[in-house]
């Protein structure tokens, strides 16, 4: 599988790099700056974009096309004396770079990752591109909190179709969303993204109720969208990436008329399979291999079987469970405390989510459904997902779902050159309503 530009350069270390500058250096000019970052026979270009904010200080933004990166604010930036200084936002890492404003009027920087030393120079390429569509900042009631967020309004008088998108669990601000969201707008529709509430980005300790209540956030974006004037509200859909499209599916059954769903490496077994295929990835990962790896995995079908009522001997499986303590690879799975109870009383959503089976939602939906997914995905098995929801919705009698499959891609959907066009296609129908 082909490691993206973020992934190359680790996301494992933060640096901070100063450059002494005389104090009567200029700041650098607003609009685009530009830099390839080489990593062997391969270049991809950064775009940084500069602007004045209302207090009268720079502020940026980061983009990488090829990554399908757009727009991502950026933290901490300061830029004074010549000298600029950003922290690109991660789920897991941290990720800074400082550099200098040269007296040629070129930017530059160094970022250091692991040991190695990745100079990048910037430079100026003009103004901003403007999109072609409108910006609005918004906010809207979720669930005990407000929301607030970004809506992408196509050109035109409207009323304009339009989506609600959802995030993946590690993708947590509005401009994770923002490429397909741009990718929406420019094909017509609205597009509404939103910065998530703060819950665990690993589902293994996530809770029930943080789940049902990024759930009711994602079905108060759907009615906020309905209720705009610049909104047919008769013609809202709903999408997101992973955990995202299991998020859309649901609330398209719980939210009257949905339009359209897009779902991208969709969840298509049950909770326990993915987190089972996710558990022997990071055991694989660290070293488990044999009879080492076999005893984990059968322990884990045990705890999940006992937390849906099922399995043997509770007393027989808590000393199992107290023995695997024991093993090197027992930090690797996050283990529970105990065994879990059967039913619905515990706290945790992975041993919990036995009535929320991602097929049971996608069965249900009447409505066009665009599914995508990558055979070379990390986090779940693509083609068992694929195949469950395809044959599921052609069993309900859903003869309205584009399913794509791109065989070099991964959870992200990268590498896919075709899956943008072919996305934006399917989004200009639903915009269009010419299917």
């Amino acid at each position: 599988m082909r490691a993206t530009w973020f992934d190359r350069l680790g996301w494992l270390t933060a640096v901070w790099l100063s450059f002494a500058l005389p104090v009567a250096a200029q700041e650098p000019a607003e609009g685009r700056w530009t830099a390839d970052a080489r990593l062997g026979p391969e270049a991809m270009t950064l775009q940084l974009d500069l602007e004045r904010a209302d207090d009268g200080k720079l502020r940026g933004r980061i983009s990488v096309p090829a990554e399908r990166v757009l727009g991502l604010r950026l933290d901490e930036f300061v830029s004074e004396a010549g000298k600029l200084a950003f922290r690109i936002p991660h789920a897991d890492h941290r990720m800074d770079f400082a550099g200098r404003l040269a007296a040629d009027g070129r930017i530059e920087g160094q970022l250091a990752m692991g040991g190695r030393e990745l100079p990048l120079v910037f430079l100026h390429a003009g103004a901003t591109p403007r999109p072609p569509y409108r910006e609005l900042e918004v906010q809207f009631a979720g669930e005990g909190r407000t929301v607030h967020g970004s809506l992408l309004v196509p050109p035109g008088a409207g009323p304009h179709r339009a989506f609600a998108l959802f995030h993946a669990t590690s993708t947590p601000r509005r401009d994770h969303l923002r490429f397909l969201a741009d990718l929406g707008a420019r094909a017509g529709l609205a597009a509404l993204i939103y910065d998530r509430r703060e819950v665990p980005s690993d589902v293994a300790q996530l809770t029930r109720q943080d789940f049902l209540a990024v759930l009711a956030d994602a079905e108060a974006a759907v009615r906020f969208l309905r209720s705009r004037e610049e909104i047919d509200a008769a013609h809202v859909g709903v999408g997101g990436l992973s955990q995202g499209a299991w998020i859309a599916a649901i609330s398209a059954t719980r939210v009257p008329e949905v339009a359209f769903v897009v779902g991208l490496s969709a969840p298509g077994v049950p909770l326990h399979e993915l987190d089972l295929y996710q558990s022997t990835r990071r055991l694989e990962a660290a070293g488990v291999r044999g009879p080492a790896l076999d005893e984990a995995r059968a322990l884990m079908t045990a705890l999940f079987a006992a937390s849906r009522g099922e399995g043997g001997e509770r007393d027989a499986l808590a000393r199992r469970l107290e023995q695997a303590r024991r093993e090197p690879w027992a930090a690797t799975l996050a283990l529970p405390d105990q065994v879990p109870p059967g039913g619905s009383s515990a706290t945790l959503l992975r041993w919990t989510a036995h009535d929320l089976d991602p097929l049971r939602f996608f069965e249900r939906l009447r409505v066009p459904v665009f599914l995508a997914f990558g055979a070379r995905d990390e986090r779940m098995p693509a083609e068992a997902c694929a195949t469950r929801l395809a044959q599921g919705s052609e069993r309900a009698g859903n003869r309205t779902v584009t399913l794509e499959r791109y065989p070099a891609a991964n959870h992200a959907l990268w590498p896919a050159p075709a899956f943008e066009a072919t996305l934006a296609r399917w989004l200009q129908e639903r915009a269009q309503g010419t299917r």
